[in-house]
């Protein structure tokens, strides 16, 4: 059975609760004390998922639950824009603080389901790592709705549907 987010506003009163709930405890019981370690292990998230998306040069991307920024931070270099969407805006705040160097990024506190600001048709590839372990079936259809409006015709998605067990 899925687990309930404990957090549902997903506000967050420490930076270190805040990246216990966006990485966990892999990084030790103190994660902000291994940043770089993050980032490196996120950078390989990122990098297969150019490969997988063939992402381009030119190309316009959303990382749909983008968290801290972790994984865009690898991505956002080799693309022309980056949306990061969340519907947290703790995680934006960080998100923001964590890609300050990159001006290609823009930045979504998404609704449920609505990317708002996000104009339909305007992105090649969107992707989503760790965040539909936390949907039930219906949010699935309404995201991947709200999804299909921001994709350019032919634009790829790609997620991971792990579930909390």
């Amino acid at each position: 059975m899925a687990q309930v987010n404990p957090n549902a506003q997903w506000k967050y009163s420490s930076v270190h609760d805040l990246l216990v709930a966006c990485v966990g405890t892999n990084f030790g019981e103190q994660p902000e004390d291994n940043i770089d370690e993050i980032r490196k292990d996120r950078e390989r998230v990122g990098n297969a998922l150019r490969y997988a998306l063939g992402l381009k040069s030119g190309d316009s991307v959303a990382d749909i639950g983008s968290g801290c920024g972790f994984v865009t931070r690898s991505i956002v270099p080799h693309v022309a824009h980056v949306w990061c969407i969340d519907i947290s805006p703790d995680f934006l705040d960080y998100c923001r603080q964590e890609l300050a160097d990159f001006p290609n990024v823009s930045f979504c506190n998404a609704g449920y389901a609505a990317f708002t600001g996000v104009d339909a048709s305007t992105l090649d590839a969107c992707y989503s790592t760790a965040v539909f372990i936390h949907f039930n079936y219906y949010d699935y259809v309404y995201y991947l709705r709200e999804i299909n409006r921001v994709l350019k015709i032919g634009g790829k998605f790609l997620f991971d549907f792990l579930n909390s067990d």
